[in-house]
């Protein structure tokens, strides 16, 4: 839309809405007026004219709303339906309509219309005079006839006047206007001149701003990529720094944990070695009691064979008291055939016979007290030999017992060296743990700085992103301004 149909847009509102005002005050004027007189024919006449006339303004105001040719539609209809209503309803608003009509016609600054319309006004006032005198006689018209003819005498001078005035100045100025019309064409070449080199600089703009805008639009993607990474990286060295710091306790328990295991590894080592030699005192003790079992068993034996020697002559003296008592029972004998001289010897060989009898009883008891001994004795070797057995058979335990403490020493050995190997090992690590956890905790400092500075920097990319859009739009604005100037130029 052009500045010029902008203009007579909003002229041409102005007209349609005195128009349809003018209009609507001698509808209700004459609307009145038959409610007071009543219905006829004119009035209807009259009615229907108005809204014809309002129909053909808001028709002709939709269709031509930006067009010159509105104010005949509008002027023309108000004028005809005016003179209807003047020749209809009455002298009611007969002059003071005229004053409305007067300011739409003049709105449009037409010579032309100003002149139809007051020939309109002036024709029908005296057409409606010549008419009421006709119908009324000039005797109802004998007190305001001077004045209705004075004043439409001097409104007829006035238009003619004006008219004539309008004219002569439209005459005046027609040079100034030609001239000021080629200034206006100098300065609208000048303009069409500057508006073509603005229209170069704005492509020139317009590609470099596109350029821009597109560079922009990457650099606005790579910062958000880069800000959704450092983000998700700085997420990924926090979680990393909990796990780190998870590694470190964990290790410190582990630590301790192998410091423990080396003081219960040196203590199983040294009450390993305490059984090594115990075990030693045991088979050192051992074979003293083997020795002394086997010492034992000899002698023993050596009983032993004394007690069968023993019975032996046991045996013998029980012959030999047999013998004697049987001597002894012949010498009784043999002393009773002897009479008295042999009762003294009977005696003795009495005395014998006991002595041989308590000899024999006291062998038998010795026999028996060997008996038993034998027995005892007999025990006593098997017992011997039991624990002699025993304690060879405990000896081998105790070598077996020696050999594997002695294993379990090397080996109590070799885990002491690998558990201090271990306890080196897991204290380097956890100063390695702890190093790492420092160099993690400002990687994490510098990814939330980097972060932070990423966040800057999309918000100044989105910044500069805004500010360009702005310039597009001030740089279309610009070209719609340098456009109208072309048109308005070319007009």
């Amino acid at each position: 839309m052009t500045l010029q149909e902008k203009q007579l847009g909003e002229k041409n509102r102005t007209g349609f809405i005195v128009g349809m005002i003018i209009t609507g005050a001698l509808l209700i004027s004459s609307f009145t007026g038959m409610i007071d007189v009543g219905f006829d024919a004119k009035g209807i006449a009259a009615l229907l004219a108005g809204v014809a006339a309002m129909v053909v303004q808001v028709i002709a105001y939709r269709k031509f709303k930006y067009q010159d040719i509105f104010y005949h539609f509008s002027c023309y209809s108000v004028f005809l339906y005016y003179v209807i209503e003047l020749f209809t309803g009455g002298i009611f608003m007969r002059y003071v309509v005229i004053f409305p009509i007067a300011v739409l016609v003049l709105m449009y600054r037409k010579v032309k219309l100003v002149k139809v319309g007051s020939f309109f006004a002036i024709a029908s006032n005296i057409a409606f005079d010549i008419f009421y005198a006709m119908h009324y006689g000039l005797s109802g018209m004998q007190e305001d006839v001077g004045y209705q003819l004075a004043a439409i005498v001097v409104a007829a001078a006035s238009e003619l006047l004006v008219c004539a005035q309008w004219e002569r100045h439209q005459t005046e100025t027609y040079e100034e206007i030609q001239e000021r019309t080629a200034r206006q064409a100098n300065i609208a070449k000048e303009i069409m001149e500057h508006s073509e080199e603005l229209t170069e600089q704005f492509d020139q703009a317009m590609d470099v701003s596109r350029m821009l805008n597109e560079s922009m639009d990457s650099s606005h993607t790579s910062v958000n990529e880069i800000a959704d990474s450092t983000r998700l990286t700085a997420e990924a060295i926090e979680s990393q720094t909990a796990q780190t710091m998870d590694i470190q306790n964990i290790l410190e328990k582990v630590e301790e944990q192998a410091h423990r295991m080396n003081d219960l590894s040196q203590t199983t080592a040294q009450a390993v070695e305490e059984g090594v030699d115990l075990v030693n005192a045991l088979e050192e003790q051992a074979k003293v009691i083997a020795s002394v079992n086997r010492e034992a068993s000899v002698s023993t034996n050596n009983l032993n064979d004394r007690i069968k020697e023993v019975d032996a002559i046991t045996e013998t003296i029980l012959g030999i008291s047999s013998q004697t008592n049987l001597l002894a029972l012949n010498a009784s004998i043999e002393a009773a055939r002897a009479g008295e001289a042999g009762k003294g010897f009977a005696v003795v060989a009495d005395e014998i016979r006991k002595l041989s009898e308590e000899t024999k009883e006291a062998t038998e008891q010795i026999g028996v007290i060997i008996s038993k001994l034998t027995t005892e004795v007999g025990a006593a070797t098997q017992s011997m030999t039991k624990s002699t057995d025993y304690a060879e058979r405990q000896n081998e335990k105790i070598l077996s017992t020696g050999d594997k403490l002695n294993s379990i020493q090397t080996n109590t050995q070799e885990l002491n060296e690998s558990v201090s190997h271990v306890t080196i090992s897991v204290e380097q690590v956890l100063t390695a743990n702890t190093k790492i956890t420092d160099s993690i905790a400002n990687l994490s400092a510098t990814s939330q700085e980097v972060a932070a500075s990423s966040d800057n920097a999309l918000s100044l990319s989105d910044h500069s992103m805004a500010t360009l859009q702005d310039m597009n739009r001030n740089l279309e604005k610009i070209d719609q301004i340098s456009q109208a100037m072309r048109e308005a130029a070319q007009e």
